[in-house]
């Protein structure tokens, strides 16, 4: 019998296969923190809603990936954001550093659940009302 029948490839390994757009709810425990919410995937791109409950306090963080860069910002700080260049990640890793607090890394998804999806563009739109700062 094969012990890994039945069992989803890493989150990571998904977003790298790279073909057609998805919608994905995802739900990861990092150090007691929750986060639930939902990855969009399609053509290189990722955006990420996500919510995190950290000390007593709903956390609504957002990201984009795209063009070589990460933007992302949160409901602490709804006019602010970061913006940080993409190195090349290590093997298996999808990461990009956001406020401190947050980051975004594949390999730590734990459940997730992906269905395609018809893409709609404006999910990749990096917003014009928030000022980017780059890190």
């Amino acid at each position: 019998t094969n012990p890994n029948a039945g069992k989803k490839m890493a989150f990571s390994e998904f977003i790298k296969q790279n073909t057609g757009s998805y919608k994905c709810t995802v739900d990861q425990d990092i150090n007691g923190s929750i986060t639930a919410g939902t990855t969009y995937v399609s053509d290189g791109m990722i955006r990420g809603e996500y919510n995190t409950k950290v000390q007593n306090m709903n956390v609504d963080t957002t990201f984009i990936i795209r063009d070589g860069y990460s933007y992302s910002f949160t409901s602490l700080s709804p006019t602010m954001g970061f913006k940080v260049k993409i190195t090349e990640p290590k093997e298996g890793e999808v990461t990009t550093a956001t406020s401190g607090s947050y980051s975004f890394n594949a390999e730590k998804i734990g459940d997730y659940n992906c269905e395609p999806w018809t893409l709609d563009a404006s999910k990749f739109t990096v917003p014009t009302n928030i000022t980017f700062k780059e890190l």
